[in-house]
């Protein structure tokens, strides 16, 4: 039971879930941050990029890049904690669901 709930939570959520990513906030944020990540790994488009790495590999990130990945990354993470208490009793939000009906 204890794999089984999570996973009939899943395939049930997943229309809601589908329409809640689909919100255009959410597809900029994927697309641009897939944009960036493509731009600074792909050869032919990496090669034109400035570098500050003592190596001079610009298809590899710098410890500057790496640094705010790690902030951003931090803040978007209070961001989602925050969104998701403040969230909980609102219409349409991702609660425990089916799964909270099974238990």
């Amino acid at each position: 039971m204890a794999v089984l709930a999570p996973l009939i939570a899943l395939v049930y959520s997943v229309p809601r879930l589908s329409r809640w990513l689909a919100r255009p906030y959410y597809l900029l944020s994927a697309l641009l941050s897939a944009a960036f990540l493509l731009v600074r790994k792909l050869p032919p488009l990496c090669h034109t990029l400035p570098t500050q790495r003592e190596d001079g590999n610009p298809c590899d990130f710098d410890w500057r890049e790496i640094e705010i990945l790690m902030f951003l990354s931090a803040i978007v993470m209070m961001k989602n904690r925050r969104s998701r208490r403040a969230g909980a009793g609102q219409e349409g939000h991702l609660d425990c669901g089916v799964l909270c009906q099974l238990v």
